[in-house]
């Protein structure tokens, strides 16, 4: 009021003083990122991908570097002289150079990378077709420099445009400030005059306008020519844009130059902020929430001194200044105690964030268990633990509980058993330690293969450590040991017996050594050799009675009549992992029936007399035997004269189902199955009703017919004898 009632108003002073306006500092990653935000509307994490390929491509130098300092051995002159020729900064590139590149000089240095500046000249702004009459040479270089477009044209003009502007000079003018005094209150105004634009000229991202203003005398009197008092208020600050964002995480010590744009994109994803129209970042709903979560169990998580520590430590453990094993340590505890008391607090967490999403906390349900398991006995090759689990999709496995560094296991098919669970029985022949395991069968008809009599109510109780039929019956090859060679006589163990070499489930892992690898057959009362020992008393009875099944081969395939219709029908073989191989019958009603499960009547020409027990006994040795087994008798080593193990090549190749014999890696014996000679074997067998035949189940009399001589092996490739495909000398061709 008093200055409106006397307007007079007397110069104080009058002030002229120089006034610079500083070039900018050589380019760093945070630079680049704050200037592609600010500037061209880009998103720091787009700006450093583009920056990336343009590195890549040979235009930039490594866009990630905290250097903002030129060493004296960055020839700053021919870089400024490949840009001579631009039509935009050309001119101004030829000023640098009269003047001398200069760059102001920063205060950071990573001692790796120099500042990020231009290496190689392109103009994306050029048309090669306006180049008429130019060498090819020209219009090659042209070609090849002149191929930037959109934003990536922007980022590498941004590039140079800065690079030209911190070698040149800083613009200079000249400020002028006067004081006055109306009444008894004090005014200032001030004026800019623009002198020399310089980096201004090409820097077309920053602006520095003058300012007019009267010229004045100390003591000069003069009337306002407006004089006026406006009301107003104070405004809150608006919210912080990208740039602004990632100079606060630099000033705090959040993430690196290299991270900065990689975390603020991950708090994108993950909605905790938003980018709006004016490019102005929000904080989210689920961001808010978190943050006010934390702060109510002051927890400092939405704090900037947790990162910002170990940035420090970081640092720290590169200047040599910490040990990395403490500075480890430590994090972990910090972090363990953060993590400790969310999970305590956790009520609290949910409550601030049920506030912010407008939903109640709802109990999760309690985890059900993946995976139930029950120790059986101890694995007889590291001594851990035998398990039955069941794991994903109710399978049953018996795995070591040594695993990784044991891997024994075995799975019992699902197409055979619907449940096991082990007992509290013991097994006798194994003795303590041994459990036995109840299994719930999927039908009657596995009865006859497992060769028992205890099953109530499709239960089976059984040792598996020491039940042959149920490892084979579950595709468990059991291998020989490596201890010594096969004996005679009743100490005969399981894994030299020839009924090892059985049905192998190509899905199955093996179970190296066997669960029962060191117990002889004297103890066992299920494995097929004490079986084969007792038929001498039952053979006969069985052939009474019509009741000697075995796996139909291909020239013993019985003649099947459908039930319903009449119809003779032919054999089906199926080729499903848990029954390959094995035969069936199948016609209308819905009839199906095993062909190992028909009564085959046995033929008086096949029983030789003197050798009835021989045969009979061979018989029922395949009454046990998968349809998969392979021909053959026992194999010895002819490198170590250990008996070989039987195997089936189960991939994919022209010899997929073909059976081979090998012994340990150190012997490397190979040899086919189809090319053993197993006169050798059977002949040393003849004249002893009691020995254990050969897995072919062949009679040993001399009254047998001949065997048919197999023909031999032609090479898949060429068609002749004498080699195979993978040794075929055409393979090459």
């Amino acid at each position: 009021m008093m200055c409106q009632a006397n307007p007079r108003a007397t110069v104080t002073s009058v002030v002229q003083k120089p006034k610079n306006k500083w070039r900018p500092l050589p380019m760093d990653t945070i630079e680049l990122e704050k200037l592609g935000s600010k500037k061209l509307k880009i998103s720091a994490k787009q700006t450093m991908t583009i920056a990336e390929k343009l590195y890549q491509q040979g235009f930039i130098s490594y866009p990630r570097t905290e250097t903002n300092i030129f060493s004296p051995d960055v020839n700053l002159t021919s870089l400024v002289e490949q840009h001579v020729q631009d039509e935009n900064y050309g001119s101004f590139a030829s000023r640098v150079l009269q003047w001398g590149p200069n760059p102001r000089q920063g205060k950071k240095s990573d001692q790796a990378h120099p500042p990020i500046h231009p290496t190689k000249y392109t103009n994306s702004e050029r048309n090669i077709d306006s180049f008429e009459g130019e060498t090819e040479a020209v219009l090659i270089h042209l070609s090849t420099t002149s191929r930037l477009s959109g934003n990536e044209g922007r980022v590498y003009e941004l590039i140079v445009r800065h690079f030209l502007a911190c070698v040149s000079r800083d613009a200079t003018g000249s400020e002028t400030i006067v004081n006055a005094q109306i009444a008894d209150e004090e005014f200032t105004a001030t004026g800019l005059v623009i002198h020399e634009r310089n980096y201004l000229e090409v820097y077309i991202y920053d602006k520095w306008n003058g300012k007019e203003i009267h010229s004045y005398q100390q003591g000069q009197q003069f009337d306002p020519t407006e004089l006026a008092m406006k009301d107003g208020m104070t405004t809150a600050p608006p919210m912080l844009t990208e740039a602004e964002l990632i100079a606060l995480m630099d000033k705090h010590g959040i993430g690196t130059d290299a991270t900065h744009a990689e975390h603020i994109n991950t708090i994108k994803e993950r909605l905790y902020i938003a980018e709006n129209e004016r490019r102005f970042l929000i904080p989210g709903t689920l961001g808010m929430g978190l943050v006010e979560g934390y702060e109510s169990i002051d927890l400092p998580l939405a704090k900037p001194q947790l990162r910002a520590n170990l940035e420090k430590d970081l640092q720290a453990i590169c200047d040599g200044q910490k040990l990395p094993a403490h500075v480890l340590s430590e994090q972990i505890q910090i972090h363990k105690e953060a993590f400790e008391k969310i999970l305590t607090r956790s009520t609290e967490i949910d409550a601030s964030l049920a506030n912010r999403l407008q939903q109640q906390p709802v109990d999760s349900p309690e985890p059900q268990p993946t995976t139930q398991f029950h120790t059986v006995h101890k694995c007889p090759r590291c001594s851990s633990m035998v398990a039955l689990k069941t794991v994903a999709d109710n399978r049953i496995m018996l795995t070591c509980l040594g695993f990784p560094a044991c891997k024994q296991s075995m799975w019992l098919p699902q197409e055979y058993f619907k449940e096991a669970v082990v007992t509290d029985e013991i097994c006798a022949n194994c003795g303590p330690g041994f459990k036995k395991i109840k299994l719930k069968l999927k039908g009657m008809h596995l009865v006859s293969f497992l060769n028992v009599n205890n099953v109530e109510g499709f239960h089976y109780v059984t040792c598996v450590a020491c039940d042959r039929n149920l490892k084979d019956l579950c595709g468990q090859e059991n291998d020989r040991q490596n201890n010594g060679d096969a004996t005679s006589g009743n100490n005969t163990t399981a894994t030299d017996s020839p009924r090892n070499n059985g049905y192998i489930n190509p899905n199955m892992r093996s179970y190296r050594g066997g669960l029962n690898s060191t117990r002889t057959l004297a103890n066992q009362s299920t494995t097929f050799n004490n079986d084969d020992r007792a038929t001498n008393n039952r053979s006969n009875t069985n052939q009474r009675n019509g009741n000697n099944n075995r796996w139909p081969t291909d020239r013993n395939d019985p003649e099947v009549k459908c039930p319903k219709c009449g119809k003779v029908l032919t054999p089906i073989t199926a080729n499903t992992t848990a029954n390959a191989g094995r035969k069936f019958y199948k016609c209308c009603d819905n009839y199906f029936k095993w062909a190992d499960e028909i009564s085959i009547p046995t033929s008086s020409s096949t029983v030789q007399s003197g050798n009835t027990n021989h045969t009979n006994s061979s018989r029922n040795t395949m009454n046990r035997q998968p349809p998969s087994a392979p021909p053959g008798g026992e194999v010895k080593c002819t490198n170590c004269g250990k008996a070989a193990r039987r195997l089936m090549v189960n991939r994919d190749s022209e010899n997929k189902g073909r059976y081979f014999y090998n012994c340990n890696p150190e012997c490397k014996f190979f040899k086919w199955a189809d090319e053993v000679t197993t006169t050798g074997n059977t002949s040393s067998n003849r004249g002893s009703s009691n020995t254990a035949p050969s897995s072919s189940g062949a009679s040993s009399s001399r009254n047998d017919p001949p065997a048919r001589p197999r023909a031999k092996r032609k090479c898949g490739l060429c068609g002749q004898e004498g080699h195979t495909r993978p040794k075929c000398p055409n393979n090459n061709n």
